[in-house]
């Protein structure tokens, strides 16, 4: 009988490990993939990657720099525009605002769909 729970505890244990490091490679492919991403956009701009567990899946946010407020989410592997917003500032209405399916009108609304993308 304990030898049967050792070996029930010792596949417990190997298969968390198998499974953290499965998520660390992802990780790392998330961040391969988003820095070749963002390396073919020949703008200013700052990016944020995640890989999101939950979904198995890798985002960039992008910030574009320049005269107002343009911010992007996409799957970087599937090359696929998740979000959009698109303003003259934070503060102002935005001329575009999506994730998804869904329309916002503002920064805070915008911020608050992506969320679901970029935490897990």
């Amino acid at each position: 009988m304990k030898r049967i729970l050792l070996v029930i505890v010792f596949v417990i244990c190997f298969s968390g490990v198998a499974n953290a490091q499965s998520t660390l490679a992802l990780q790392k492919m998330c961040a391969e993939e988003a820095k070749k991403f963002v390396n073919d956009i020949e703008v200013k701009f700052a990016c944020n990657y995640h890989y999101n567990k939950k979904l198995d899946k890798c985002f960039v946010k992008i910030i574009y720099m320049g005269k107002g407020a343009t911010v992007t989410l996409t799957d970087v592997l599937e090359n696929k525009l998740i979000g959009h917003y698109d303003s003259e500032d934070y503060k102002s209405k935005p001329v575009m605002c999506t994730v998804g399916d869904k329309n916002c009108n503002s920064w805070a609304e915008f911020e608050a769909l992506i969320k679901p993308y970029m935490e897990e």
